[in-house]
C-alpha cells in the first residue's frame, strides 16, 4: 500500500491506522520512514510489515501533523 498525501516541509507527520471505523481506534505506525517523491508530496509505503495489514481483510489509513508532547 502507498501512501501519497500534501505536505508542508519542517513539519512532521504520524501515520496512523484502524481496521474498524467505527470502533474509533487509530492506532500510530510505529517508526514509519518517509520519502519525499515531489515537492510538497510525502510518501509512505506499507508492506504489511508494521501495521499487521497482511492478516486483516480491511484497513484504514490517516495522516496527521505531529503536535509536539505525546502523540
Amino acid at each position: 500500500m502507498v501512501l501519497q498525501f500534501a505536505c508542508t516541509t519542517n513539519k512532521n507527520y504520524v501515520i496512523e491506522y484502524a481496521s474498524d471505523l467505527r470502533g474509533g481506534t487509530w492506532t500510530p505506525v510505529p517508526s514509519p520512514v518517509f520519502t519525499w517523491p515531489g515537492p510538497g508530496i510525502g510518501q509512505w509505503v506499507d508492506d504489511g510489515t508494521l501495521t499487521d495489514g497482511l492478516k486483516v481483510p480491511f484497513r484504514w489509513y490517516r495522516v496527521r501533523l505531529k503536535l509536539s508532547g505525546p502523540p
